[in-house]
């Protein structure tokens, strides 16, 4: 049991090792004539997030590394910046997630897909309702509300019946949704 263990990890680093395109992990000083020449390439070039940047070609978005290799393929429709390692990214009318390797981490479930902040939680939408997702695509708190803004200091306003409130991490109401309006 522990041999078969040990090969499993030694095919799983094997494979990352070989298999999986390297992010370039350079200073942007030292690339300029590869990378200019690599973007000639794309309609569109966004900034570098955690190391990659959004491209565009012929109305499909991908990410390419600091050298100018494409790491995610031009196929998604739209797409966002990394941020705490993944990405949302729609396809069709869906929304979901890839890591920096392409990989989709979320599946192509939700109408929306916020950012995910510090606490690693993400506003998701479905079907006219909010709720929040974790970094794997948990639902951790319903998606019920009409309206989630996202947790500041361990709480997140949510509205329900067209009045607000604010909920904690794991779904409770705190204080409960009375009010017309709510201020920063």
């Amino acid at each position: 049991s522990l041999c078969a263990l040990l090969l499993v990890c030694a095919f799983w680093g094997a494979y990352h090792m070989f298999y999986r395109k390297k992010i370039a992990d350079v200073t942007i000083d030292r690339v300029s004539q590869e990378l200019a020449e690599s973007v000639k390439k794309y309609d569109e070039l966004g900034d570098f997030h955690e190391g990659l940047a959004r491209v565009c070609r012929n109305k499909k978005y991908g990410f390419i590394d600091k050298l100018g290799h494409e790491i995610i393929q031009c196929v998604y429709d739209s797409a966002g910046d990394f941020n705490l390692g993944e990405c949302c990214v729609k396809k069709g009318q869906k929304v979901g997630a890839v890591n920096k390797y392409g990989d989709i981490v979320i599946p192509f479930l939700y109408d929306d897909i916020s950012l995910f902040g510090e606490d690693s939680l993400a506003v998701a939408s479905l079907n006219g309702k909010q709720g929040f997702i974790n970094l794997n695509g948990n639902i951790v708190i319903s998606i019920k509300y009409e309206i989630c803004n996202k947790f500041s200091e361990g709480l997140a306003a949510v509205r329900q019946n067209g009045l607000y409130g604010f909920i904690d991490k794991k779904g409770r109401m705190v204080i409960p949704c009375k009010y017309k309006e709510i201020g920063s």
